[in-house]
């Protein structure tokens, strides 16, 4: 009786022939294959588009500064304003110290460089007599030589009719060049802006130094006033004051 009931046991739980081999499911942490095994049939997956590096562009406020004076030639501090931005940074925000002008010093250039003397840079403007207004920017003192001297950091310009600015072109090191008997920038070709001993006379034109062209109303012009502004630090500056 005990046997008859141990071979029915077997014969219940007997394989089939289909399992007498046994399957290996796969796993997601199988060796031989690290697929996952179920995905996610709702969320199905999506590559995401590459990351682009947006180049922010450096927006300048130009700084409006105090004008130690009144000026024959700068109607406001709006009017110089754009020249900021393209000054060093450590003058960016400058004010400007009038210490030169034909209308109120006469016209000498002994006077000029006497009264541009100093670390401090400047900023010449010259009027003609077609109302164009013009000049250059310089960080070193303007100083009889008979040679050329100065450096890079300064530039030429335009303020009216239009505002522009020529910076180093690095064509060559041709940048101030001074006497008792005429005051000139630039060079290579033509001076980019030259003035008379007297601020009466006249020139400008193509210049490799800048790459600059005619910054006056014509090649050769007359000057109505000249001006030299030095840019000082704010607790330096002296309103209605000029040195």
């Amino acid at each position: 009786m005990f046997q008859l009931r141990l071979n029915r046991i077997r014969r219940r739980w007997s394989i089939s022939p289909e399992m007498n081999t046994a399957t290996v499911m796969p796993t997601s942490t199988s060796p031989l294959n690290s697929t996952p095994l179920h995905r996610s049939i709702s969320s199905p997956t999506t590559s995401a588009p590459p990351s682009r590096r947006l180049r922010r562009r450096r927006t300048h406020t130009s700084y409006i500064p105090r004008i130690s004076s009144s000026s024959a030639i700068v109607p406001s501090p709006q009017f110089v304003s754009p020249l900021h931005a393209h000054f060093p940074v450590r003058y960016s925000s400058c004010d400007w110290q009038a210490v030169y002008s034909t209308m109120r010093d006469g016209v000498s250039l002994q006077t000029f460089f006497a009264k541009c003397a100093g670390p401090d840079p400047i900023v010449l403007l010259v009027r003609d007599s077609r109302k164009a207004v013009f000049g250059c920017y310089t960080t070193t003192p303007w100083k009889s030589s008979k040679q050329y001297y100065g450096n890079g950091e300064g530039f030429v310009f335009t303020l009216s009719p239009s505002v522009k600015v020529h910076k180093w072109s690095r064509a060559n090191s041709f940048f101030q060049l001074s006497s008792s008997k005429s005051l000139a920038i630039g060079g290579g070709g033509k001076f980019a802006l030259f003035l008379d001993s007297m601020f009466e006379r006249g020139s400008s034109g193509p210049c490799a130094t800048f790459k600059s062209p005619c910054l006056a109303s014509a090649d050769e012009f007359d000057i109505v006033v000249v001006e030299a502004y030095k840019l000082v630090p704010p607790f330096r500056f002296s309103q209605g004051k000029h040195h």
